[in-house]
């Protein structure tokens, strides 16, 4: 930060002050947040899909295998699923 101000903006301070300032700012952010995140909110009934492969061990040999993910975050409940092939049906 300093080298772009000093290059950029003809600064004629020091690093020193650069790094003051930052560790000040900092502080003052810090104090001013009252809460960093978002609380998640979830529905009851809505679910989330996720599809995918992950290697596994068959036959002494490794292979991907696909796999279904549905959560229901509400409950926190899950279906997981393999398959043999991306094409099978999920019964």
């Amino acid at each position: 930060m300093y080298e772009q101000l000093r290059d950029f903006h003809s600064f004629t301070g020091s690093d020193r002050t650069i790094r003051d300032y930052v560790s000040k700012r900092k502080k003052e952010l810090k104090e001013s947040m009252t809460e960093a995140a978002l609380p998640l909110e979830s529905i009851p009934g809505t679910a989330q899909v996720d599809f995918g492969t992950t290697p596994f061990k068959y036959d002494s040999e490794t292979i991907d295998l696909p796999y279904l993910v549905m959560s229901f975050p509400h409950s926190k409940a899950f279906i997981f699923r393999f398959f043999l092939r991306k094409t099978q049906n999920a019964y």
